[in-house]
């Protein structure tokens, strides 16, 4: 009884503690007391966790969308991927690549592929999402290989309008897009517009939201460091850190949201002012009471909000495109 007793006036006295520290937005509060250790970020822990979510069906399609699941054969594996068309469309359509979160090792949770089918309809556009390797078995380059071989592939379907191709992503699926637009600057290949929501930018881990908000809810600085050990095993190489990377000026329009209690926040912060400094046009914004991968929780009014927000940038991007 005592010890019942005492375990939940510490449940209550963390609780309390971390929603002070963290005053998250209505629909949001109860991420607070979340704090995820990095001992769960093991590969046994995590393979696990990624069996579970691929045996989670996707949400249905829409009425406003259609949907169709696709492979590239790739040589030594085969690229899975889902594409989302907005319903009864004609013309040849702008499109975004789309690569999800999970800090390079998680399989797309399926609440993402319910994102991609906001931007699918509201947009007018249309949304592949690849299922790239994830790093607990596949170390860098292997994700970002795979997403460039499914913007390739994306970029030849027919009803596609390669001049008019976005790259987008949350979190390190964020960190890809980036990647890719420089790749793709270097390669000749148009893209106009990233579209990177709460972004993964720097390995360096020095920010001062690092530090900051290194025990913050949802994501922490423990777990991008264990993210960055297992996505890189030990190698390097050119555009794995965005902010790490000297000319900005090459790269596309951008839209960048920052969760504001996020130990990654000062690093979107960081990418906007590279891109502004270089001339680059940006659209940023910083969400009050959010926190990372505060979007899960689809139907808080904040959530919402945002998502109508992007796929206006989304939208005045390919319409600006489309009048050039």
């Amino acid at each position: 009884m005592v010890v019942t007793a005492t375990l939940a006036l510490v449940i209550v006295i963390w609780c309390v503690y971390r929603m002070r520290r963290y005053p998250l937005a209505k629909g949001l509060r109860r991420l607070a007391p979340v704090y995820v250790p990095s001992v769960l970020a093991s590969r046994p822990i995590i393979r696990l966790a990624n069996r579970m979510l691929l045996a989670m069906p996707r949400p249905e399609a829409t009425r406003l969308v259609d949907e169709e699941e696709g492979a590239i054969d790739l040589g030594d594996h085969i690229l899975n991927y889902v594409i989302y068309r907005p319903k009864n469309a004609s013309g040849p359509l702008p499109a975004m690549l789309y690569m999800h979160g999970g800090g390079f090792f998680l399989e797309a949770a399926p609440y993402l592929y319910g994102k991609a089918m906001g931007y699918s309809s509201g947009a007018g556009c249309i949304v592949m999402v690849p299922r790239y390797r994830t790093s607990d078995a596949h170390p860098w380059p292997a994700g970002e290989d795979d997403c460039m071989a499914a913007l390739r592939h994306l970029c030849s379907l027919d009803g596609v309008d390669a001049t008019r191709i976005a790259l987008g992503g949350d979190s390190a699926g964020a960190c890809i897009a980036a990647t890719l637009a420089r790749r793709c600057a270097k390669e000749g290949i148009g893209v106009c517009f990233q579209l990177l929501v709460y972004p993964v930018l720097d390995d360096s881990l020095t920010s001062a939201s690092s530090l900051r908000y290194r025990a913050c809810p949802v994501w922490n600085t423990a777990l991008s460091r264990r993210m960055w050990d297992m996505y890189l095993g030990g190698r390097r190489g050119e555009y794995v850190s965005p902010l790490a990377e000297n000319d900005f000026s090459c790269l596309p329009p951008a839209y960048i949201e920052a969760a504001r209690y996020d130990s990654l926040h000062d690093d979107a912060l960081s990418y906007a002012d590279r891109l502004r400094e270089a001339g680059v046009e940006v659209e940023f914004h910083d969400v009050e009471g959010a926190c990372h991968g505060y979007d899960a929780m689809v139907s808080c009014d904040v959530a919402r909000r945002m998502l109508a927000v992007r796929i206006r940038a989304l939208s005045r991007a390919f319409r600006i495109q489309e009048e050039e």
